[in-house]
């Protein structure tokens, strides 16, 4: 019954782009409320404003579609091409992929080196996350709409191996292996949106530029700007909010040649 009612959902390119549009922001609104919250101003969410939200997301969105797109026709055709007994193997290792990601981000996160856990490397475990979220797709996909029963006797002699434990309990592993992807899409932002913050309040003057007031001698870093409002820290990690026109000058580390 839910095989019949899965092949009747249909969506359009602009359904999916709407869809994919919605995680987009999410994440983002995810990402920026833990990362202002940790620096202690959550209510600064509130002035995010549609289009701020739209552009920071839209790289996400563009660069978790490939990804996706990538994983899924990977998860369709090896499970459509593939051997049946090379086909049942895979969904042990799909899932075990899942945990590994699952185990690293909130048993491990503590014990792991900080520099693992840098803003780029995030990009890396996120493309990690959606090209198994892609493959995982792609293989529920053609296993819920192909006629053929994937269990028959040419791999009946693999009935006491871990790969027909998969099978017997087939919808029980989607159920858990989906409901661990929607865990780690929330969980992603929230630590990564912490570990930016907190680099942001220790380690200020290597990440972020200086900026110098009009009339203030104190030196402020500048976190990010939004619209015409600049959002400041300082060096004892109190936090202004000025306008573009309250500063003299912002310093880069790069100089003009002479």
């Amino acid at each position: 019954m839910f095989k019949e009612k899965f092949k009747q959902i249909q969506f359009s390119l602009l359904e999916l782009l709407s869809i994919l549009s919605f995680l987009g922001l999410c994440y983002c609104l995810f990402y920026k409320y833990h990362f202002y919250n940790t620096l202690g101003i959550p209510w600064f969410i509130t002035n995010l404003s549609p289009q701020f939200v739209f552009f920071a997301s839209l790289k996400l969105i563009i660069f978790a579609t490939i990804i996706l797109s990538i994983g899924y026709f990977i998860g369709f055709f090896f499970s459509k091409y593939s051997y049946k007994v090379i086909r049942v193997g895979s969904s042990p290792l799909i899932l075990i992929s899942i945990f590994a990601y699952f185990i690293l981000f909130l048993i491990f996160q503590n014990s792991l080196p900080e520099y693992i856990f840098t803003i780029k490397s995030s990009d890396f475990l996120f493309s990690y996350l959606c090209v198994n979220t892609g493959v995982f797709l792609g293989a529920f996909y053609q296993q819920f709409t192909v006629n053929e029963d994937i269990v028959n006797e040419n791999i009946l002699l693999y009935s006491g191996s871990l790969q027909m434990q998969f099978i017997k309990y087939k919808k029980e592993v989607i159920y858990v292996s989906s409901f661990f992807l929607i865990i780690l899409f929330f969980m992603q932002p929230m630590y990564f949106g912490k570990v930016e913050a907190k680099k942001i309040l220790n380690e200020k003057k290597i990440y972020l530029s200086k900026a110098l007031l009009k009339d203030s001698i104190k030196d402020w870093y500048l976190i990010e700007s939004m619209g015409d409002k600049v959002l400041l820290i300082d060096k004892k990690n109190n936090i202004k909010i000025v306008e573009y026109k309250e500063i003299d000058l912002i310093q880069t580390d790069k100089k003009l040649n002479d």
